[in-house]
């Protein structure tokens, strides 16, 4: 007997069916990268050195607050890095580093000239501040627990937008993430100089709680906070 085309089809499928299965059994089915999300202020600064540094297999996606919150949770990724900021009691937290706010200045601004600069000398500024989810509560909450009320004049979309904006003059950029280069997208020079009194922030690589450290994840903590040292 001689099977007909479809039937050799039918074969040659059923055979990879077969062979899959036997790889499955038997453990041979190779390991899934590590799903990591990254809040989209810290991917700038973080993720490209850190694709380069590591040698394990990482699907990296960038996200806001929420997003990243919710693809935690449904298990859609598997870690993130992010501010410890809204994150619910169902995530489990890794303090990777605590860093303080700074002021983004543009360099012929009058307090451009200080080493450091306080949330009273900023208060009646003309502040520039990303909108992005959580980021405007918090950063009125910094003023707010010490008695003050500062004065937001531009939301921004994006940290970039927020460098812009300072660096022509149009305010005072709070942030943490602090890309290296002191110059605005558009070349223009800036000063960032830390808020001395805001206290610091933790960053934290964040992973649903109980579920075991995902396959991958052991060195990436070393790594993160070795790019960090480099950055602070």
């Amino acid at each position: 007997m001689v099977p007909t085309p479809f039937g050799r089809g039918w074969l040659e499928a059923a055979e990879g069916q077969l062979d899959g299965f036997s790889r499955l059994m038997s453990g041979a089915v190779r390991a899934s990268p590590l799903r990591l999300a990254m809040f989209e202020d810290l991917a700038p600064v973080l993720l490209a050195p850190l694709l380069a540094k590591t040698e394990q297999a990482l699907s990296a996606r960038v996200m806001g607050f929420e997003a990243l919150t919710e693809a935690l949770l449904q298990g859609h990724v598997d870690v993130a890095l992010t501010w410890d900021l809204g994150l619910p009691p169902a995530l489990h937290r890794l303090e990777l580093a605590r860093l303080p706010p700074q002021a983004v200045l543009a360099a012929d601004h009058p307090l451009a000239g200080q080493a450091h600069v306080t949330l009273a000398d900023l208060v009646d500024q003309p502040l520039v501040l990303t909108d992005q989810g959580l980021s405007i509560g918090h950063m009125r909450a910094l003023f707010s627990q010490v008695g003050l009320v500062p004065r937001i004049a531009h939301r921004c979309a994006s940290l970039e937008l927020m460098r812009s904006f300072a660096a022509n003059g149009l305010g005072v950029g709070i942030s943490y993430a602090q890309p290296a280069p002191r110059l605005s997208p558009d070349g223009k020079p800036l000063v960032v100089r830390p808020i001395r009194d805001a206290g610091t922030e933790p960053l934290v690589l964040v992973r649903l709680a109980g579920d075991g450290d995902p396959s991958g994840l052991a060195h990436l903590p070393a790594i993160l906070r070795g790019l960090l040292a480099g950055v602070a």
